[in-house]
């Protein structure tokens, strides 16, 4: 081959390259497999697109991978949608199935010129399989002895460097994973508590007598340590019959609190003008307008800084051997048409019927930050932040238990045993617009 050829042959090599690296890229690191309710790892690869387009990259569901993008519907899926500020993303993100309409992926780069990718296909996991990430070579004896005797295991091989990325939410899929001694130590506590939070089984082949984490109730079982917690309450996204009990009485429009607010500002709305008319200065009719135009300034003012969406908040607080869950919900209302907002924290999952958008916004590294709803007017939407940890609460519950929670605990909780224990105050007491329940303890220790 002359130089010329060879020259030639290695520029062609470069230019697709570079052409496959500007292209956005949408892989699966679990796989083609999705269980509704549960988010799964995707990995984004993109660049941010022209100055005058928009700064982010959207992950959402297609029913027909040959749709007009602008017609795509976002139901059977969370969108989410992650920033490029900063030019370019090569990270692990979440993203969540909710039904079989989302089993068709989508990648948008951009907004008004958009580069669209679309994934492969998904499927859903059947009731009887199981899915496994190890470190190690896989030993499907163990797993099912691990997983009580699953009929189905799916093994996926996970980088002994880095066995999970991103948060460990994205990874909740999993039903176990299987590390060696060195595979532990490269999940942070954040990343490890989290996997615990999700109900995901973390196994450690290793000879060590001790315990891989200390502090947490390890069983040692032949050359593994196994931490193994199932989680009290819902362990999906998605509509959960008993969530909006705490809410059932919420009507449409604003809370009660701001009502009499209203009724208040417009009383003290009056007294101006009811002075101006007993006492007639010069220019009655020219006061009055500056008067009303000062009040009606006043009024947006206020109004802006008090919006419609309505809020509530409680924890449920589950006690069991070794470990604590605690469960955040928070519920938004609006008595108009508008986006309700709803900070990451844990674990965050939307408790709602698919017909709501809900958009997961994540930073330039992939991390989740927080939920955009778009709320119809009259309509409510709830979210559930799940986090385990070794402490338990310093204060005793007590009796009796008024909290609003009481009644979706009860339903929603207590189906695998325990009791309620009594309620703990609120950690900031409520006000017009932001209410703030007891939260609800459930005792599921086995030693009382």
């Amino acid at each position: 081959m002359s130089r010329s050829s060879l020259f030639i042959v290695v520029l062609c090599a470069v230019a697709v390259d570079v052409a496959a690296a500007a292209t956005p890229q949408i892989s699966f690191p679990l796989g083609p497999y999705y269980r509704p309710g549960k988010y799964l790892p995707v990995h984004v690869v993109a660049d941010a697109p022209a100055a005058a387009d928009s700064q982010f990259a959207r992950i959402a569901a297609t029913a027909d991978p040959t749709a007009d993008p602008a017609a795509e519907e976002r139901r059977g899926s969370i969108t989410t949608r992650v920033s490029l500020r900063t030019g370019r993303i090569d990270a692990i993100v979440p993203w969540m199935v909710l039904s079989a309409r989302g089993e068709h992926p989508r990648l948008s780069v951009g907004e008004s010129t958009a580069v669209i990718v679309d994934g492969p296909p998904l499927k859903r996991l059947g009731d009887a399989e199981r899915l496994v990430g190890w470190t190690i070579p896989p030993d499907e004896p163990f797993a099912r002895e691990l997983l009580h005797g699953a009929p189905k295991v799916i093994p996926v091989t996970l980088d002994p460097t880095q066995p999970i990325a991103g948060d460990p939410a994205c990874w909740e899929m999993l039903d176990a994973i299987v590390l060696d001694a060195a595979g532990i130590t490269r999940l942070s506590e954040s990343q490890f508590a989290g996997l615990v939070a999700a109900g995901v089984t973390v196994a450690v082949k290793t000879d060590a007598p001790v315990p891989p984490v200390a502090g947490w109730p390890w069983k040692r079982s032949g050359g593994y340590w196994i931490l193994r917690y199932l989680p009290a309450g819902p362990t999906t996204a998605g509509y959960h019959e008993g969530a909006y009990l705490p809410v059932a009485s919420w009507q449409p429009g604003l809370a009660e609190p701001m009502r009499r607010q209203i009724v208040l500002i417009g009383i003290l709305c009056t007294i101006p003008l009811l002075g101006l008319a007993l006492w007639r200065p010069r220019r009655t009719a020219l006061w009055a307008v500056v008067v009303a135009a000062a009040m009606g300034g006043g009024i947006g003012a206020w109004a802006k800084s008090h919006r419609a969406i309505r809020s509530a908040a409680g924890e449920i607080v589950v006690l069991g051997d070794g470990l604590t869950q605690t469960d955040a919900w928070h519920y938004r209302s609006s008595a108009s048409a508008g986006a309700a907002v709803t900070f990451w924290n844990g674990i965050t999952r939307p408790i709602t019927a698919d017909d709501i958008g809900v958009t997961l916004e994540c930073d330039a590294t992939g991390l989740p930050k927080e939920f955009d709803a778009q709320l119809p007017a009259g309509r409510k939407v709830a979210f559930l932040s799940r986090v385990v940890g070794t402490r338990a609460p310093r204060n005793p519950p007590s009796l009796p238990v008024t909290s609003p929670l009481a009644e979706l605990a009860d339903q929603l909780y207590l189906t695998d045993g325990g009791r309620i224990a009594g309620q703990l105050p609120a950690a900031r007491p409520p006000d017009a617009i932001y209410l703030q329940w007891n939260a609800v303890v459930i005792d599921r220790r086995t030693g009382k």
